[in-house]
């Protein structure tokens, strides 16, 4: 399983487009009718009643019940119009886009919210995005919303649903085994005993991503962890990521991490000073 954690998490990054805290009077209606959305949502209802339909399932949501609809999922939903209904919410992306996380993981639709999700609804609903700190604590709170909904679903050891992962772990293995080879999509293919064509889409549905696009990112994040850690200089490190070209490698590495090896190693270098040492260089 260590290797599809690496995908998932080393990879994972979320946007929060819009969300906050609202309480709604109960003349003043909240519904819409079943529509789908092309960003995930967490509604967590703190006062009130609502009746959240997700693909064709009636869920009343009461205080404390915390609903999560993934993108592009058809849903609808009404608040009980004999009282006042209170709520956070949350509208975000995850990326990569095409990585459905949340199928593999298996996730519910709601959970019952503790106290400490409470806590960091309410601290996301206090931050006002106007400042780089701003955007840093709702990306925090964002990760930190994920990680509690996995947990209170009773699914954080799952991380793939099909019986699969025994020869998706085999091929990832091998990747990671051989970035200084040439990897064939007819290789791996032959791992699973899949024609090339299924196998591209059995690897992209299980990991988000294509092989070619997966091999890539391997490659560029152990030429980055090399350049951190090692005295190799570049041309030794192009060779173990499976680079012949030093002026390609450079190209590649740069369109991932905004400067070159050579760059990248002098500013980890710096950064991996002390504060005093910093200071005295500048």
């Amino acid at each position: 399983m260590k290797y599809l954690q690496d995908i998932f998490i080393s990879n994972l990054n979320v946007t929060v487009n819009n969300g906050g805290f609202i309480s709604i009077h109960p003349k003043t209606p909240w519904s819409i009718d079943l529509h789908t959305f092309n960003q995930n949502k967490f509604y967590c209802v703190t006062e009130g009643s609502c009746t959240i339909t997700i693909k064709g399932k009636n869920y009343v949501g009461c205080k404390g019940d915390w609903f999560f609809i993934p993108a592009n999922t058809p849903h609808c939903y009404e608040k009980d119009a004999s009282c006042n209904f209170e709520k956070y919410w949350m509208h975000f992306d995850v990326y990569p886009t095409n990585t459905d996380l949340f199928s593999l993981l298996e996730l519910p639709y709601f959970v019952r919210a503790d106290q400490e999700t409470m806590e960091i609804f309410e601290l996301y609903a206090n931050t006002k995005n106007q400042s780089v700190t701003d955007v840093l604590r709702i990306k925090s709170c964002a990760l930190l919303l994920l990680a509690k909904y996995i947990d209170l679903s009773r699914k954080s050891q799952v991380l793939v649903k099909s019986s699969s992962d025994e020869r998706l772990d085999s091929v990832l293995r091998f990747i990671n085994d051989n970035l200084d080879k040439s990897i064939a999509n007819e290789t791996l293919a032959d791992m699973c005993h899949l024609h090339p064509n299924h196998f591209i889409r059995f690897f992209k549905l299980k990991t988000g991503q294509t092989p070619a696009h997966y091999i890539k990112c391997r490659r560029m994040d152990t030429a980055k962890r090399l350049l951190e850690e090692s005295d190799l200089n570049i041309s030794e490190i192009m060779e173990k990521v499976g680079f012949e070209e030093i002026s390609y490698f450079s190209k590649q590495f740069k369109s991932f991490y905004a400067m070159s090896p050579r760059e990248y190693r002098k500013y980890y270098e710096f950064n991996s000073l002390p504060v005093e040492q910093q200071r005295a260089l500048k």
